[in-house]
């Protein structure tokens, strides 16, 4: 994998080196896990080594982070790089170069072996690997979806505001905004070529732009 600035609106992302196959795993990272973003903030700026990629201040999402907040070390950091898990914040190195894109969407490629389901405890100790859920293409961006597949189209667009300052053009969106009907319609899937269940892995063919139901995801 190599870190690439891919374009102005979406700065640096992750991007594959080589083809990945559906199912392979690219990266395992241990996050830092806090019960808020104060605390996660302090615990980065202890360890300012393990956090050396996060810009905080260029992120166009610091504009949205009050100027109080901003004020304590590693706080930009934490309020833009941060994911949530079993109701804890949780904070990566190089996987916060994963840029976004809606579940289910065409451009969504890879996921975190995390479970919300609380079977395993999410913590400093925890190896995540990162994993791709179709095949990848070499040159292709790593892109993973910051929320829940379940997430409102509203809900989903202000996750991307405060993390990225702009606003999610991916295929799902585009879909839902063409067809309002579409945004009640879950889980949803643009499918570009099969459709794959991801527990199974059997496959059911699917036309461009045709809504799936995935299940076991």
């Amino acid at each position: 994998l190599r870190l690439e600035e891919i374009s102005e609106r979406e700065g640096r992302c992750l991007v594959a080196n080589k083809d990945f196959r559906a199912g392979s795993v690219l990266l395992v990272e241990k996050p830092v896990v806090r019960e808020n973003v104060a605390n996660l903030a302090s615990s980065m700026a202890q360890r300012r080594g393990d956090f050396d990629l996060l810009r905080g201040a260029q992120n166009l999402a610091a504009a949205e982070v009050r100027e109080e907040d901003a004020a304590q070390p590693f706080m930009l950091e934490a309020e833009t790089n941060s994911f949530m898990f079993q109701g804890k914040v949780v904070a990566f190195n190089v996987f916060s170069m994963l840029n976004h894109a809606c579940a289910a969407s065409t451009e969504e490629n890879v996921c975190f072996s995390i479970l919300s389901t609380g079977e395993v405890a999410v913590d400093d100790n925890l190896e995540v690997k990162l994993v791709a859920i179709r095949d990848i293409q070499a040159g292709e961006a790593l892109r993973i979806s910051y929320h829940e597949l379940f997430a409102e189209p509203e809900a989903r667009q202000e996750r991307i505001r405060a993390h990225c300052g702009g606003f999610c053009a991916c295929s799902r969106c585009h879909l839902e905004r063409e067809e309002a009907g579409l945004a009640a319609t879950l889980p949803l899937c643009v499918a570009s070529k099969r459709a794959k269940c991801q527990v199974c892995s059997s496959e059911e063919p699917a036309e461009k732009g045709e809504v799936v139901e995935l299940f076991g995801i």
